[in-house]
């Protein structure tokens, strides 16, 4: 009799025991979508949703934007091994209200193989589009709206995934980012210049310049003036044996004309 009751009682607790596991089975959330560290895997393009349901988020688009300028101490990504990525996110809240920051850089992780790295600060570093657009809408997010937010990625070029945890409640959403080429190189555009040959060719007046008649001149001749004889400082005297006051001489051999004054011949006809 003892034994019976004994035997009676084992198989009530095994009972009881099996009721409550189905009971905490069945309020576990399904795990499809749960991967190997506890993170909720989702596509880009797709909301996925925090588990109170308090807000779903959707990576919308990620780029690998190629050549960005470098502002400060900032290196190139290709010295440290990694590649930037521009992420365009969505939070869409529900009527839960929200208090805090969310979608913060700290709280972002890449995963390489098996390897987690917290991701690192670059804001104000690149100059590629992000970092700041709709961060201080994430800031108190209001219930039942959805807000933009763009954030740039210096991540290892070898990352396979990219995962974001709520500051909160620790959940963890993770994205594929394997295979995202680098944007085509795009210089300054110029535009292009136009042939001549498609330019409309215009009418226009043409201005004929006529030139004023000419104006018939008089040409008057000019005297031409007598050379000016000037007498030299010092008499010359020349072959004569008299010098007679006022009398005048003609010298063949030099061509000049002299005249007796004071005692010696000069050059000129003086008066």
């Amino acid at each position: 009799m003892r034994i019976t009751t004994t035997v009676v009682a084992f198989v009530a607790m095994l009972l009881v025991a099996s009721c409550s596991s189905n009971d905490q089975s069945s309020s576990n959330p399904p795990t499809s979508k749960v991967a190997g560290r506890g993170a909720t895997t989702g596509r880009i393009g797709e909301p996925i949703e925090r588990m109170d349901g308090a807000y779903k988020i959707t990576l919308e688009s990620i780029v690998n934007p190629g050549i960005c300028d470098t502002y400060g101490a900032a290196s190139s990504p290709i010295d440290t091994g990694d590649e930037l990525l521009v992420a365009t996110f969505a939070l869409e809240t529900a009527a839960i209200p929200l208090t805090g920051t969310y979608l913060a850089t700290a709280d972002f992780y890449t995963v390489t193989g098996q390897t987690v790295r917290a991701m690192p600060i670059i804001e104000g570093q690149y100059g590629c589009a992000g970092d700041t657009d709709g961060q201080t809408q994430a800031d108190n997010p209001l219930s039942n709206t959805r807000s933009s937010h763009i954030k740039i990625f210096r991540v290892p070029v070898e990352a396979n995934l990219l995962g974001y945890r709520d500051p909160y409640t620790r959940q963890a959403f993770e994205w594929d980012v394997t295979g995202i080429a680098p944007a085509p190189y795009r210089g300054p555009e110029i535009a292009p210049i136009p042939s001549t040959d498609q330019l409309p060719i215009e009418p226009q007046e043409v201005e004929v310049m006529v030139p004023p008649p000419a104006t018939e001149q008089t040409y008057t001749p000019q005297p031409v003036p007598e050379p000016e004889v000037t007498p030299p400082a010092d008499a010359i005297t020349p072959d004569f044996d008299n010098c007679v006051e006022g009398t005048t001489m003609y010298s063949e051999n030099a061509g000049i004309t002299y005249t007796c004054r004071d005692g010696s011949f000069r050059e000129g006809p003086y008066n």
